[in-house]
C-alpha cells in the first residue's frame, strides 16, 4: 500500500474532528480529493499510513494512480462539518467605500508588515520562511495579499497564505491558509483585478516537492476575495513555463498577459501566457521557440532573465526586465514587437538583481512607467548614485523607484523607498533586520505592486507593505544637508 504511486480516495480533504471516529468519510465537498500511500520519490515523513495527501480531482501526473476496491459504502454516512471560514474571508464588506483623496503633496507612509504569522508556527503556516508575494486592491477598498509559507522552498509542506488589510485599518489581519493541495509544493502566486472588479488568482501546482515541472491553475472571486471559484487549469501538464510571477495586466488590445518563469534555475528566461477571451483559454506565444543565447543585439523567443517584470509600451510593444542572464553587467532588457513570439535583447541602465530579489513594472494612471528594483545583491551593501535636491550625487543602497516618461528609453526621479529619516532598524524577509534611512532601504525581497482606485501605490516586498503617491515619486530626494 505504500510507495509505487499514490492512490486516489473518495474522501474530500478536510480537517478531522476533535473526537474519535471510525472510518471517517471526510467533508461532503471540498477542493481536493485525498490521496494515500505515497509514491516513489516520497520522503519517509509522508510515506506512512497516517498521512493524507491531496490533489485537485482533475490533476494527473506520474505520482498518482488508483487501487480498485470492491465493496459497498456504509448505508448511513456522517460527513465532517464544513471547515471554518478563514479570517481573510470573514465579514468582508461588499459595498464600495467613498475613496479619500490622496494628498496632492508628497506622501510616504511608514511601512507595515503584511506577513502576520505567530513566531514558532510549524503548520499549517510557517514562521520560518515567507516569500514571493502578490497584492491586489479589492473593489471594497480592502488590500489582499497572498504568498507562500514553508520550511524549505523545495518542500512538500510549502503552501499559500493570505491576509487582508481592511479598508481604514492600520494593521494586516493574522494570515491563514489560502490555497494549496496538501503535501504539494505550490510555486507561486499572482493576483490581478480586472476593470469589473473580478479578482483573479493564478498559481503553479507541483506534482510533489519542487518548483520545476508545474501545472498552471486559475480561479477568481467576484465578492472582494471572500470566496473563490473552483480552480481551473490553464496548463494541465506538469512542465516548465508555468510558474506565475508578478506581472499580469490587460493589454490595449483587450488580451490578458500573465508572465511565468520558463525554467527552474537562476538563469534561462521568462515566458508569457496570453488570453484573448478574458481568461477562458490561454496560449504561450513563445513555447515553440528554442532557448536563446541572451546577448546584446540578439533575438529569441524567451524573455531574458527569470522573474521578469513586463509592461506594455504606448505603441503596443512589450518590454521586460529580468533576473539573471545579465548583459554587460546590467539587468537584461527584452523588447517584443510581435506580442511575445520573439524578443530583442539589450542592457538596461540598472544593476542586476540576484537571489532573494525581484523587480516590478507598473504603468501608472498618471502615464509614466514605474520601476521598483534594488541597487545590487542583498548580501552586500552595493551602492548606486542618485541626484538630490542640491544637484549633487550621493550613493544609496537598497530598494529604489524610477519613472520613465518615454517607454523606458530614459529613467528619471530615481529615489530610495524610504522616508529619508534617521537610520532605524526594520525587518525584512524572515525577520532579518535592515537599516532604513536617508541612504539605505530594504536590501531584498520579491516585489509586487498595484495602484489603488484612489491613486495610492502599494508596493510590497517579502515582508513590508509600502504606500506612497505619485507626488512622492516625482519629488527629488533631499540632500544630506537638508536632512
Amino acid at each position: 500500500m505504500h510507495g509505487n504511486v499514490e492512490e486516489w480516495c473518495q474522501d474530500w480533504y478536510g480537517p478531522y474532528e476533535s473526537h474519535s471516529q471510525v472510518d471517517p468519510i471526510g467533508c461532503k465537498k471540498g477542493l481536493y480529493r485525498v490521496t494515500r500511500g505515497g509514491s516513489h520519490s516520497t520522503l519517509l515523513t509522508y510515506l506512512r499510513s497516517a498521512n493524507r495527501m491531496g490533489a485537485l480531482p482533475e490533476d494527473k501526473h506520474w505520482y498518482i494512480g488508483f487501487r480498485v476496491v470492491c465493496g459497498e459504502l456504509p448505508e448511513f454516512v456522517t460527513y465532517s462539518p464544513v471547515p471554518k471560514v478563514a479570517i481573510w474571508g470573514q465579514n468582508v464588506k461588499q459595498n464600495t467605500p467613498a475613496q479619500p483623496k490622496v494628498p496632492a503633496t508628497p506622501y510616504f507612509a511608514e511601512p507595515i508588515p503584511f506577513v502576520n504569522i505567530p513566531d514558532g508556527s510549524n503548520g499549517p503556516l510557517f514562521s520560518n520562511h515567507n516569500h514571493v508575494p502578490a497584492i491586489v486592491e479589492c473593489p471594497n477598498g480592502d488590500m489582499f495579499a497572498a504568498w507562500y509559507s514553508c520550511v524549505t522552498e523545495r518542500g512538500r509542506e510549502l503552501t499559500v497564505a493570505a491576509s487582508r488589510l481592511k479598508f481604514g485599518d492600520s494593521e494586516w489581519q493574522t494570515a491563514e491558509p489560502f490555497w494549496g493541495p496538501p503535501d504539494r509544493n505550490n510555486h507561486a502566486t499572482c493576483l490581478w483585478r480586472n476593470e469589473n472588479g473580478r479578482i483573479y488568482h493564478f498559481n503553479g501546482l507541483s506534482a510533489a516537492a519542487t518548483w520545476g515541472p508545474l501545472a498552471l491553475v486559475m480561479r477568481y472571486s467576484d465578492d472582494n476575495g471572500a470566496t473563490w471559484s473552483k480552480p481551473r487549469f490553464i496548463s494541465p501538464e506538469h512542465q516548465l513555463r508555468n510558474m506565475p510571477i508578478a506581472s499580469v495586466f490587460r493589454r490595449k488590445n483587450g488580451s490578458i498577459l500573465l508572465a511565468c518563469d520558463a525554467v527552474s534555475g537562476g538563469n534561462g528566461g521568462t515566458a508569457i501566457w496570453i488570453s484573448e477571451d478574458d481568461g477562458t483559454t490561454w496560449s504561450d506565444p513563445g513555447e515553440a521557440q528554442p532557448i536563446p543565447a541572451f546577448a546584446e543585439g540578439k533575438s529569441g523567443g524567451w524573455i531574458a532573465g527569470i522573474h521578469a517584470a513586463v509592461v506594455e509600451l504606448t505603441d503596443g510593444r512589450l518590454m521586460a526586465y529580468g533576473r539573471g542572464d545579465t548583459i554587460n553587467d546590467r539587468m537584461p532588457k527584452s523588447v517584443s514587437e510581435d506580442g511575445g513570439k520573439t524578443w530583442h535583447y539589450s542592457a538596461s541602465p540598472f544593476p542586476p538583481v540576484s537571489g532573494g530579489q525581484r523587480c516590478v513594472f507598473l504603468r501608472l494612471r498618471e502615464g509614466p512607467i514605474l520601476l521598483a528594483s534594488f541597487t545590487g545583491s542583498r548580501k552586500s551593501q552595493e551602492t548606486m548614485p542618485i541626484v538630490d535636491t542640491s544637484g549633487k550625487e550621493r550613493r544609496i543602497t537598497g530598494l529604489f523607484t524610477a519613472l520613465s516618461y518615454n517607454d523606458g528609453d530614459t529613467w528619471e526621479n530615481i529615489r530610495l523607498v524610504t522616508d529619508d529619516g534617521p537610520d532605524r532598524e526594520i525587518e525584512t524577509m524572515d525577520g532579518r533586520p535592515f537599516t532604513m534611512g536617508l541612504n539605505s532601504a530594504e536590501p531584498g525581497g520579491y516585489l509586487a505592486v498595484c495602484q489603488g482606485d484612489d491613486g495610492m501605490i502599494h508596493l510590497i516586498s517579502s515582508k513590508q507593505h509600502y504606500r506612497f503617491n505619485y507626488a512622492w515619486l516625482t519629488e527629488p530626494p533631499p540632500s544630506e544637508v537638508e536632512n
